[in-house]
């Protein structure tokens, strides 16, 4: 989530939100409460001769209401500042890039406590610098980094094998850099899919986001790159 100019807006997934009624969902905020997301949202257009599986930026965002943005404020959930965005970020050998989200396969559920215990994954990698001819993904509006999950190595440098990337879509890609002894982390992407085959993590670069909101909401949002987002029913 992030804001501008005291407009607020949540990105995810176009394929998260594709199947269900808008009006129906919420975020969690503690207690066993939830709070309902209101707002106008607007998604990119899957291809004319395709589905959304078909779409490779596969973005919505929602503007959200004031409402909304008073019951998150107040329940601890905190908005990124533009100043943690880097929007013209471009991929280089030596970048590191932090993925941070919550596995479905690690996920449980507690029925008779009516809770959910989530387990996060944390995964630092180099982004891939050549474009690959096979996929449909170029370096100029994507990131891709290589999750080889039989192969990664954990904190105390031990090989391990980390779990499947289901349930990333839609958490960010982080860029881990530094000023002096000063540690800077900033929004460079959000992550839309895993290519098992090639053991690839994807994402849409954050400077179309920002590009869409410009052209969407907010003129004055500094950076961006142009995208093109349609407007969906919200009923």
């Amino acid at each position: 989530m992030l804001g501008h100019n005291e407009i607020f807006y949540c990105v995810t997934n176009a394929h998260i939100l594709d199947h269900i009624n808008f009006n129906k969902i919420f975020a969690m905020i503690g207690n066993g409460n939830n709070c309902s997301i209101g707002g106008e949202l607007r998604s990119t257009a899957p291809p004319d001769k395709g589905d959304r599986k078909d779409d490779i930026y596969d973005i919505t965002i929602v503007k959200l209401d004031e409402q909304t943005v008073t019951t998150l404020k107040s329940a601890g959930y905190v908005f990124l500042h533009i100043d943690d965005i880097h929007s013209a970020y471009q991929a280089g050998p030596f970048n590191k890039l932090l993925f941070l989200g919550y596995p479905i396969s690690k996920t449980k559920f507690d029925y008779p406590g009516n809770k959910i215990i989530l387990s996060p994954i944390k995964f630092l990698g180099n982004p891939i610098t050549k474009e690959y001819r096979s996929l449909p993904f170029n370096l100029a509006t994507h990131i891709m980094v290589k999750y080889e999950r039989k192969n990664l190595m954990d904190e105390n440098s031990n090989f391990i094998t980390g779990p499947v990337p289901r349930g990333l879509s839609g958490s960010g890609i982080w860029e881990i850099g530094y000023s002096g002894d000063k540690c800077i982390v900033q929004l460079v992407g959000i992550l839309t899919e895993y290519n098992d085959n090639r053991s690839i993590l994807i994402g849409t670069k954050i400077g179309l986001v920002i590009g869409a909101i410009k052209g969407l909401f907010d003129p004055s949002i500094p950076g961006g790159l142009q995208m093109t987002i349609t407007e969906l029913d919200n009923d």
